[in-house]
């Protein structure tokens, strides 16, 4: 698992390292090299995250008490942004069937709940149409 978080963490540094003069330049060769890492920073997390459902998620399930798996979630969602939080929901509810939607709503505080349905459909709905292309029709 370190040596998986190593590897995105590579990928990262290299971005940071690039996107300021990129963004400045928009070198062609430049970007080809960003786009290139961005795929390999892809194909990285999706192995860690695929193998942290895998391996490490059913340990956590039966070894943690229900306060212990709580802190975790604070602690995660501490670490998020506050300007990201409500977008950073859209991302986990966006994968997650009905039923886990409603699990996962259900466990968050009212507040948060209604701050999802007043604004943050709308944030996420708006930052992910920005980033992604339309489907062809």
């Amino acid at each position: 698992m370190q040596a998986q978080h190593d590897g995105v963490a590579e990928h990262i540094q290299a971005l940071e390292a690039d996107l300021p003069t990129w963004t400045g330049s928009a070198d062609a060769a430049l970007g080809e090299r960003i786009a290139t890492t961005v795929v390999a920073l892809r194909a990285a997390l999706v192995a860690h995250l695929d193998e942290e459902e895998r391996s490490i998620l059913p340990l956590v399930a039966t070894t943690f008490t229900g306060p212990e798996w709580g802190e975790l979630g604070e602690k995660g969602f501490a670490a998020i942004a506050k300007n990201r939080r409500l977008i950073t929901l859209g991302h986990i509810l966006e994968d997650a069937d009905e039923q886990e939607r409603r699990a996962f709503l259900a466990h968050l505080p009212a507040p948060a709940r209604i701050a999802w349905r007043l604004l943050g459909r709308k944030q996420f709905a708006k930052e992910t149409a920005a980033l992604r292309i339309p489907a062809q029709r």
